[in-house]
């Protein structure tokens, strides 16, 4: 029976433009506090050829593809992360505390270097884990509570050592990050938090709330048809008269027409 043993977990960042290259970046880095790996596995099964027997006469080796998912609580190390969530470092403005923006950056990833450890009783593994992104990074934020993130990626290769290439684990650069209150910005629009102007449909028949239900029958309406080319002509339908949202004659010619109410 195997005895238990500790782990480490350490990062860099790998050369923008240069997938899976030596890293220039010397800075180990957490991936956050109270982190855990909950996925490290690869892929890379031999392919066995044979001549009319049983006996291998040659073994080929398929695409290698290597899959990481990483959770923890998010500190300031946890942020340098979004470089190979976005493709590419940040921009930086202010003068301290500095802003960091990351824009997305199409058909191009910035890679990092993974260390993970296991120091046992007898001996220590370590596996380097090359070309490492994060195609999905999830971020859960709850008020007066710390937020945590759960980040799932691939990497490309790896190499085997048996000791620690960043000597040991890097501490963390600053407390968890707890979530007090913010605002969301979409195409610089700010939106309204949710909860404010909740929609009242107490005075409407269950069926209608439906997309594509037939209108209620207790309650006619009063429609309007629009054809294309003529002017509009308020048209009174029988109650039982199912909605349709558009439709047309199949002859070439004939006009379309769009039904609204």
């Amino acid at each position: 029976m195997t005895g238990g043993g500790a782990g480490d977990l350490a990062w860099l960042h790998e050369p923008v433009d240069n997938y899976a290259g030596t890293p220039t970046d010397t800075d180990y880095k957490a991936v956050g506090i109270d982190a855990q790996l909950d996925d490290l596995t690869i892929e890379n099964a031999l392919q066995r050829l044979r001549n009319f027997s049983t006996e291998a006469k040659q073994s080929i080796e398929t695409t290698f593809e290597g899959a990481i998912s990483v959770t923890g609580t998010v500190t300031e190390d946890t942020c340098w992360l979004l470089n190979h969530v976005f493709g590419s470092p940040p921009s930086e403005s202010g003068d301290g505390p500095y802003q960091y923006t990351w824009d997305v950056t199409t058909q191009r990833a910035q890679s990092a270097r993974f260390y993970v450890g296991l120091d046992y009783i007898n001996g220590f593994a370590e596996r380097a884990l090359k070309g490492v992104c994060f195609p999905q990074i999830e971020l859960t934020i709850n008020r007066g509570e710390t937020i945590t993130f759960s980040a799932t990626g691939f990497f490309a290769d790896e190499e085997l050592a048996t000791s620690a290439t960043p000597g040991s684990e890097p501490s963390t650069t600053s407390d968890p990050f707890v979530f007090h209150g913010g605002n969301l910005s979409l195409d610089s629009t700010d939106q309204k938090k949710d909860g404010v102007g909740q929609p009242d449909h107490s005075d409407r028949h269950p069926a209608t709330a439906w997309l594509g239900a037939e209108a209620d029958r207790r309650r006619p309406r009063r429609r309007r048809t629009h054809t294309l080319g003529h002017e509009d002509r308020r048209l009174d339908r029988p109650p039982d008269h199912h909605l349709r949202e558009l439709h047309g004659a199949d002859d070439v010619g004939k006009q379309r027409q769009f039904r609204a109410w």
